[in-house]
């Protein structure tokens, strides 16, 4: 059977609200998206940020954002799809949507843009001013070539998760290397699942490097200092 729409006289298969598709979306508006988004992305690491944290680019992260951005006036969405087409201002995207009326099912599109601007993540921000909370102190007979690319391949793959897991700077002294971590946390991560398998003895010490007002409490640099037996 088919059916015309009042507003623009197209015959279909289909009537939603008593209006087509393509005229329910233009006088209902159902779903409000601006036709431009801007997407935060870092320079340096390439994540971008959705719900105030800087994730990994990828599909999952890409369609967060966008829903997040999207509102639905009450309707009963039975399946949704996402297109990214890239671009070199960002994305072009288009939304498919299927909504079920009355044991209809009907089928939605729209369609707009993501305009990527170019930042510094906070993590980022902080090494590029040479920032650390950590130091690793190397000492004793060890190839450092060699342990030198096992602690970055280390902190490559702690960079999914904690964009602070960096070397910031290594300095060649005569007892040894020490090395400035950014994140304390993947530095204790690295001596616990890597250089522990050493035969190597391991000390570890605190400092103190200032007060952090907003938690109300002193700001500590730790220090690990690995000796190679």
């Amino acid at each position: 059977m088919r059916y015309f729409c009042p507003e623009c006289g197209k015959s279909v298969n289909k009537l939603f609200d008593k209006l087509c598709s393509k005229c329910y979306l233009e006088l209902k508006n159902p779903i409000k998206v601006n036709e431009c988004l801007e997407l935060l992305v870092c320079r340096s690491c390439g994540k971008i940020k959705v719900f105030g944290r800087w994730l990994e680019k990828n599909n999952e992260s890409l369609k967060n954002f966008v829903m997040n951005n999207i509102s639905f006036s009450n309707l009963k969405i039975t399946d949704a799809a996402l297109d990214f087409y890239q671009k070199d201002y960002g994305y072009d995207v288009k939304l498919v949507i299927r909504i079920s009326n009355n044991k209809k099912e009907f089928r939605f599109e729209k369609k707009f843009k993501i305009f990527e601007k170019k930042v510094l993540c906070e993590s980022c921000l902080k090494l590029s001013g040479q920032y650390y909370e950590g130091i690793l102190q190397l000492r004793g007979n060890f190839n450092k070539d060699k342990l030198l690319n096992e602690v970055n391949s280390f902190f490559e793959k702690e960079k999914l998760e904690d964009s602070l897991a960096s070397v910031v700077s290594i300095e060649q002294l005569k007892e040894g290397i020490d090395l400035k971590i950014g994140s304390a946390r993947s530095l204790k991560r690295l001596v616990k699942n890597v250089l522990s398998k050493f035969n190597v003895e391991v000390l570890e010490t605190y400092s103190v490097v200032g007060y952090d007002r907003q938690k109300n409490k002193m700001k500590k640099r730790v220090t690990f200092c690995v000796r190679f037996l």
